[in-house]
């Protein structure tokens, strides 16, 4: 019988990434109107107005935030499924969902702000 001793490397690279990914997000600032969020702030663009930067900045900020959260879902379910808790890290990875729509929302904003 094999036995490999499993380096938690790149989980925690991939963790802290996420991280990153998910705080740059959260703590930049705003493109310029205070009052919105930044998902209101790229959801309200117009298609008529072209290079709308303020929504394009929350677009970009949508799709960062996605993928640190994905990062991060990643890096659990990996945890999880390397400790033999397969059932909780299929659960885990079928919550990859979330942020896949978050990242298509955001670049859909993001065509939507500057076309």
């Amino acid at each position: 019988m094999r036995t490999e001793k499993l380096s938690a490397s790149p989980l925690i690279t991939l963790f802290l990434v996420g991280l990153g990914l998910f705080g740059i997000a959260t703590y930049l600032p705003g493109g310029g109107l205070q009052s919105l969020t930044f998902f209101k702030m790229a959801w309200n663009s117009s298609w008529r107005q072209w290079w709308e930067i303020p929504a394009a900045w929350g677009s970009f900020k949508i799709i960062l935030f996605s993928l640190g959260l994905l990062l991060i879902i990643e890096a659990v379910g990996t945890a999880l499924g390397r400790h033999n808790r397969r059932q909780l890290a299929v659960t885990i990875f079928a919550l990859q969902a979330v942020p896949g729509l978050g990242i298509l929302t955001g670049l859909y904003c993001l065509v939507k702000a500057l076309f």
